[in-house]
């Protein structure tokens, strides 16, 4: 797992550092800038240092800003400079921090040609460069109402013709007031634009900083971020800000960092899954007791029982209702059914309630007995709908929640959570996830997964985890259903709720990848072959897991 930081714990880490090992900031603003560029070689080696110098441009446009970031972007053409880049041409604040001062020599001396940010010439540069690096803002940076920066405003009306805009950018652009001055005529190919740290005008939006209107960032096709990540690239809003995101590291010493939030990566199913004991059988692998399903919503019940079998369940009872019975019971084979009359018969090791479950007040009150038995839970889509207005459950956390953000909107209001307006809450919900995430957590002492292109999951002991999914093959109906089955056959397998949860998210989202690749959209039933693969040879530790 890769640690992430908030921006404001980034700037305790930096100020940690800096007096624990007596670093002067400067050589860490170096390092930093020494390993972006390097990233830049590699990766845009043919805009740098392209075979026939250029006639309409620079080979590196750089937008400085006057902060720290600003002077990571001036010490980055420094060395764009020294490398033997030919055109280096840096737009510079009229005023900048002793830092970035110290670096706005340099480059000087180095030969950079610098503009001011209300130079005419912008919108032309901006069109005719090789590569533009954005540095105008970094992670101090703390917009407020009604106050903008205008050479960030002219460089996202630029860049975002309307019928090039993302659908959320679209969406916070056309709902504010008309730019000032209309955007120049799109070239087919615009240049790439690399966001330091973090791209301009991100930031965290606790609730009542700023309208959606004026909230948006530059967008950038790659950024590089100093190592932590910065946790805020990753909310579901942010991300569509940020393109590419990839980590440079030895700025910060590994022992130095600390921190409660960690991306989700690959490598890290192994050590979230507990291998099975070479005489394990259906009674050792546990027994899972299932309620979902109702008429128009009975493919739900049996997505969710046959994902449960594919991440390795013991046994699997699927409660039905009883109209629904006789209509399901003949389609499922190692999975038991009962109707609803029946009662229990088995001891389960833990529950799953919801998946098309319906809201009358037949599953409201079996989700009563539920919430006040001692079994671990898993709750997702119809169970949540009652959820949030319910007490905690004594002792230690043995319940996962699996809200989309419609369902993670109405436990945040029955949960008390939330008196603003919904406005509000989808602002909070896209651009400053973790804040009410974490406490939803905390009230109701539960594992919360807010499933979205970006999962989150939330602990009550403030823990974090990031999934990046963002694959839209996922997004389609009984895709839940499919991740409610994994994550409670890993919960009755044993494991902990935040390690059944993490590893469910995880399988889910790369089998979901792996199939896109191969055949595009796809039923979500068809991700059970190969997550059944990936849970044995995670557990395993074997390749290809």
């Amino acid at each position: 797992m890769q640690p992430l930081l908030s921006c404001v714990e980034a700037g305790e880490l930096d100020r940690t550092v800096q007096e624990r090992y007596a670093l002067p900031p400067d050589l860490l603003m170096e390092n930093a800038a020494a390993g972006m560029f390097r990233f830049l070689v590699e990766r845009y080696r043919q805009q740098l240092f392209p075979e026939q110098p250029k006639r309409d441009g620079p080979d590196l446009l750089v937008l400085c800003g006057g902060g720290s970031n600003g002077g990571d972007a001036l010490a980055l053409a420094r060395h764009a400079l020294f490398a033997g880049v030919r055109r280096v041409m840096v737009l510079v604040p009229s005023k900048l921090s002793p830092i970035a001062g110290r670096r706005l020599a340099e480059v000087q001396a180095a030969g950079a040609e610098l503009l001011s940010h209300d130079d005419p010439a912008i919108p032309l540069l901006l069109n005719t460069a090789s590569l533009i690096v954005d540095g105008l803002t970094g992670s101090g940076y703390r917009p407020a109402p009604g106050r903008s920066l205008p050479l960030l405003d002219l460089v996202r009306r630029q860049r975002q013709a309307p019928q090039q805009q993302q659908p959320q950018v679209r969406a916070l652009q056309q709902s504010g007031p008309p730019p000032k001055q209309p955007a120049l005529p799109q070239p087919k190919n615009l240049p790439p634009l690399i966001a330091l740290d973090l791209p301009s005008g991100l930031c965290a939006l606790p609730s009542g900083c700023l309208s959606s209107e004026e909230y948006a960032p530059l967008p950038a096709d790659q950024t590089l971020t100093v190592l932590p990540a910065k946790q805020e690239l990753y909310y579901p809003g942010n991300r569509n800000f940020t393109g590419c995101i990839s980590g440079i590291g030895g700025v910060f010493p590994l022992s130095a960092i600390s921190s409660k939030t960690a991306l989700l990566e690959p490598g890290d199913l192994s050590d979230l899954l507990a291998p099975p004991a070479p005489d394990a059988h259906k009674g050792s692998r546990g027994a899972l007791g299932i309620y979902a399903g109702d008429i128009g919503s009975s493919g739900a019940a049996l997505l969710c029982s046959r994902a449960a079998s594919a991440a390795g369940a013991g046994t699997i009872t699927l409660h039905l209702r009883d109209h629904l019975y006789p209509l399901l019971a003949g389609s499922l084979d190692n999975v038991m059914a009962q109707p609803w009359s029946a009662g229990r018969n088995r001891a389960y090791r833990a529950l799953l309630l919801g998946p098309g479950l319906g809201r009358d007040t037949a599953a409201e009150a079996l989700l009563a007995e539920a919430w006040q038995s001692d079994l671990p839970l898993v709750l997702d889509a119809d169970a949540l709908h009652f959820t949030g207005a319910y007490q905690p459950r004594p002792g230690a956390v043995r319940t996962i929640l699996l809200p989309h953000p419609g369902e993670y909107e109405a436990l945040l209001r029955l949960s008390g959570l939330l008196a603003d307006t919904e406005v509000d809450l989808k602002q909070q919900e896209l651009f400053n996830t973790a804040e009410l995430l974490g406490q939803l957590a905390v009230r109701l002492q539960a594992v919360v997964v807010l499933k979205n292109s970006v999962s989150w999951l939330a602990h009550p002991d403030g823990r974090f985890l990031v999934y990046e999914g963002r694959e839209p093959a996922l997004g389609c109906g009984g895709s839940g259903d499919i991740l409610a089955g994994f994550t409670a056959a890993l919960l009755v397998s044993g494991l902990d709720a935040w390690s059944a949860a993490a590893a469910a998210v995880l399988v889910h989202g790369e089998c979901g990848k792996k199939l896109a690749k191969q055949r595009g959209y796809f039923n979500p039933l068809d991700v059970c072959a190969e997550a059944a693969v990936m849970f044995y040879r995670g557990a395993c530790n074997e390749p290809g897991a």
